[in-house]
């Protein structure tokens, strides 16, 4: 899945992938690439109850030096 935009923290941001591994009793089962516009985001966690809930984030093209 992939595409449209969602409401992270107060604006909206483009979805660029959505990963789900439905049916598995693996936390965390779902990763949500997102397109903040300065920068790219990787939210991991899971689905309750409709809502996509946050264990971790990655900022994959962050500067490491």
């Amino acid at each position: 899945m992939h595409g449209g935009s969602v409401d992270f923290e107060g604006r909206k941001v483009r979805v660029l992938s959505l990963n789900s591994n439905t049916g598995t009793d693996e936390a965390p089962s779902a990763q949500l690439d997102l397109d903040l516009g300065e920068e790219y985001l990787v939210l991991i966690g899971y689905f309750w109850d409709g809502k996509f809930m946050e264990t971790r984030r990655e900022r994959p093209l962050e500067d490491t030096t």
